[in-house]
């Protein structure tokens, strides 16, 4: 019989995540570590997640990475394309793309709808 490893928790959901959320990897794991903490407490309080958050260091030194983390602005788009990432209707048409300009840079996600062809951007 042939024995598998199983994955842990953090790694299944970073694989996850991964596709909408195109982050690097130290914020990446602490994002997973955060959903499963507040899962696990039950509660969103910074304070009390850092003894149950699954990170290295201290509490100290976790409750600072919680909130470094929380000051790091995840741009709307993302949390959009998850969402969308579920439903059977919606057919990626493009990746991100980064768009440059006078006006600044901005991340975009296009989409379509399959059964009518709408397109739909995402800023």
């Amino acid at each position: 019989m042939k024995r598998t490893q199983s994955r842990h928790p953090h790694e299944t959901l970073q694989t996850a995540l991964r596709s909408s959320f195109p982050i690097d990897a130290r914020r990446m794991a602490v994002f997973a570590a955060l959903i499963l903490a507040v899962i696990q407490a039950r509660t969103v309080v910074l304070y009390t997640l850092k003894n149950h958050v699954m990170l290295d260091g201290q509490p100290a030194i976790r409750y600072q990475r919680l909130l470094r983390f929380m000051q790091f602005t995840v741009p709307d788009a993302m949390f959009a394309r998850f969402a969308l990432s579920f439903s059977p209707m919606v057919r990626w048409t493009s990746s991100w793309t980064e768009q440059t300009g006078n006006s600044g840079s901005g991340t975009s996600i296009f989409c379509s709808f399959l059964p009518s062809g709408t397109a739909l951007a995402f800023r």
